[in-house]
C-alpha cells in the first residue's frame, strides 16, 4: 500500500472508472464520487459516494481525509444536450471546478496546520474539463507533461 488516500470525482464516467481501477491496482485507497451510481459496472473504489459537486458542502464531504484529488467531474452529454443547454453546462462545470479547488485548498490548509509536516504540503489536485477537447492532442499531451500529471487522457479533436 502506498499510503495515499485518493479522491476521483467523475468516477462513474468512462475515464474516471478506469482511473479508479488503475489507482487501485497501484495499491492506493480510493474514494470515487459521482452524481450517479455507475451504470455499466460497479466501481472498484474502496468507497463510492453519490454527491452533487455543484454544492460546496458536498465538495467538503468528498475531500475529507484525502491526500490527492483527481477532479474529472463534469456536466456533459451528446451534441444535442450540449447545444441545448450550453449556458447551464458552463455554469455547472464552473461551480464543480471552483468548489473542488476551494474544498481541496481548505483541506490542505487544515492538514498543514494539524500535522505541520512535509507530507501535508504534498497534497495535489489534478483537474480537467470538457473544454480540453478543444485543444489539439499534441497541446494536451505537452501541457500534462509540463504539469507532471501522472495520468492524462489524450483528447482527439473532432475535425
Amino acid at each position: 500500500m502506498t499510503g495515499r488516500r485518493i479522491l476521483v470525482t467523475g468516477a462513474g464516467g468512462f475515464i474516471g472508472h478506469h482511473l479508479v481501477h488503475r489507482l487501485k491496482t497501484e495499491g492506493n485507497w480510493v474514494r470515487g464520487v459521482d452524481i450517479k451510481i455507475p451504470e455499466y459496472e460497479s466501481s472498484s473504489a474502496d468507497e463510492f459516494e453519490v454527491l452533487d459537486l455543484r454544492r460546496f458542502d458536498n465538495c467538503l464531504i468528498a475531500t475529507r481525509d484525502i491526500d490527492r484529488v483527481y477532479n474529472l467531474a463534469a456536466d456533459m452529454g451528446g451534441i444535442g444536450y450540449i447545444t441545448a443547454y450550453l449556458a447551464q453546462i458552463s455554469i455547472n462545470n464552473t461551480l464543480i471546478n471552483a468548489h473542488m479547488l476551494e474544498a481541496s485548498r481548505i483541506k490542505l490548509s487544515i492538514s498543514s496546520l494539524l500535522t505541520r509536516n512535509r507530507r501535508a504540503s504534498s497534497a495535489r489536485i489534478s483537474s480537467t474539463s470538457v473544454s480540453r477537447a478543444a485543444m489539439s492532442q499534441r497541446e494536451t499531451v505537452d501541457s500534462c507533461t509540463r504539469l507532471s500529471l501522472p495520468i492524462c487522457a489524450r483528447v482527439r479533436p473532432s475535425r
